[in-house]
């Protein structure tokens, strides 16, 4: 009997959540990226299986009702999300604050089953994405509560010898066992990084682990996640009937959150993720000022898609969004933590260069307008046309220490690309901010 024949006989929500097997993008990933998801799933599985072997015949009738409880909370918070939906990218949401004290209170295998309900519902319920995406995090984060288990297990039985507190829901609670949660959270929240990387990477190897994990914006909300999750984790080990109380105020921090991340959308480009015009102005701008008075080096460059018009025209415009997320891929890999990049306009994007003069700035630049028009982009996920190749111009100011604005750069910068364009495209012009030295390089 085929895939085909045995999805057919699924029930038609199971369809629509899970969609047919044979057709799962899992099977088009790199050969040692579907070995990993693969391999991680199956360590998650047989994790569940000897920590089952191992908790449930001690399982208590009170344990199941505190996890059928931490679950609910975990259910209320996933259908907040409905209004909104669900972004894509890496998310930061609020659910270790219901899933660490399952994970840490209760048996192992409770703690390695936890976050599945939660993506069953997601994927039900908020948004359908690549079944192997869901089944691979969800293996992930189980493994990381597994990890949390263990550690906590290790110095809560320490801590309860040195400290004599008795075993189960309940006791005296001192600065060590808090502690212990803290640090257990923080192994969960290592492991799930560790695991997690790999598939990012493998995935998109333009991403830097920096914009992943080490974040302002993330460390913080991880940091107020895990305090929360620690305390929900104290008030549970005092009475399991504290769930109740904490839900309102975890609700409250999943709206500060929310907000958070729509300012942090707000400062970006839809299409691309680099940041909007608006937003790279007022931060380039900033670096300008700052360079003026202090008399040092920066450089500012207008990047402009030579060929974008015959990616709509010929394949629509999806084809040439895809196109701008090729090249904003291309230029968060080829440029520097430190350097600003945004989208300018239409098929325009704009870099600042802190702390760069004209001759550097033009060699990063000069990396980068090869590395795309060597690169194939493809017209359509479904299209089996060949891929096609595109070229920028660059226009490059560089500003040698005289004071200046970010529209002075911009207008330069502007003139410079108007000189690429004229002398043939696919090349880089540059021009100082005494508006006379004009240098143009020609590709190979």
């Amino acid at each position: 009997m085929g895939w085909g024949r045995r999805t057919a006989e699924l029930p038609d929500a199971w369809q629509r959540v899970m969609g047919a097997p044979r057709a799962w993008q899992l099977w088009k990933l790199a050969g040692w990226l579907r070995a990993y998801v693969i391999a991680v799933v199956i360590a998650d599985l047989i994790a569940i299986g000897i920590a089952a072997y191992l908790s449930v015949p001690g399982v208590r009738l009170t344990q199941v009702l505190l996890f059928a409880a931490l679950i609910a909370c975990d259910a209320v918070t996933v259908e907040m999300t409905r209004s909104r939906g669900e972004t894509a990218g890496l998310i930061k949401d609020t659910h270790a604050i219901w899933e660490l004290p399952a994970a840490l209170l209760l048996p192992p295998v409770f703690g390695l089953l936890v976050p599945l309900p939660r993506f069953a519902l997601t994927q039900w319920r908020i948004r359908q994405i690549a079944p192997h995406r869901r089944v691979f995090s969800a293996g992930v984060i189980s493994l990381s509560y597994g990890a949390a288990n263990v550690t906590f297990g290790f110095l809560g039985s320490h801590i309860a010898q040195v400290a004599g507190i008795p075993d189960g829901v309940g006791g005296q609670v001192n600065f060590r066992w808090l502690l212990a949660v803290v640090l257990a959270g923080m192994i969960a929240w290592a492991v799930n990084n560790v695991l997690i990387l790999p598939a990012i990477k493998g995935s998109d190897p333009t991403v830097r682990v920096r914009d992943v994990i080490a974040t302002r914006e993330g460390i913080l909300n991880d940091l107020a996640e895990l305090c929360a999750a620690a305390l929900v984790t104290l008030a549970v080990f005092w009475s399991p009937f504290s769930v109740v109380l904490a839900l309102p105020l975890v609700i409250v921090l999943q709206r500060s959150s929310l907000h958070t991340q729509l300012l942090s959308d707000l400062r970006l480009d839809a299409k691309t993720g680099l940041l909007n015009a608006g937003t790279w102005r007022k931060e380039a701008s900033a670096e300008v000022d700052r360079a003026s008075r202090k008399h040092g080096r920066v450089a500012v460059a207008l990047i402009d898609i030579d060929c974008l018009k015959t990616f709509n025209d010929a394949y629509g415009h999806l084809a040439g969004d895809s196109a701008l997320a090729v090249i904003a891929s291309l230029l968060r890999s080829a440029l520097r933590e430190d350097d600003i990049v945004g989208r300018f306009g239409g098929d325009e994007f704009a870099v600042l260069f802190p702390q760069t003069d004209a001759d550097h700035a033009r060699v990063i630049m000069e990396r980068l307008r090869a590395q795309i028009a060597s690169t194939g982009i493809s017209p359509g996920a479904d299209s089996d046309d060949p891929p096609l190749h595109s070229t920028v111009s660059v226009g490059l100011a560089a500003l040698q220490g005289a004071a200046t604005s970010i529209t002075d750069m911009l207008a330069l910068a502007d003139s410079a690309l108007y000189q690429a364009k004229n002398s043939g495209r696919d090349r880089v012009a540059v021009i100082t901010d005494s508006g006379q030295e004009m240098s143009t390089s020609r590709p190979d």
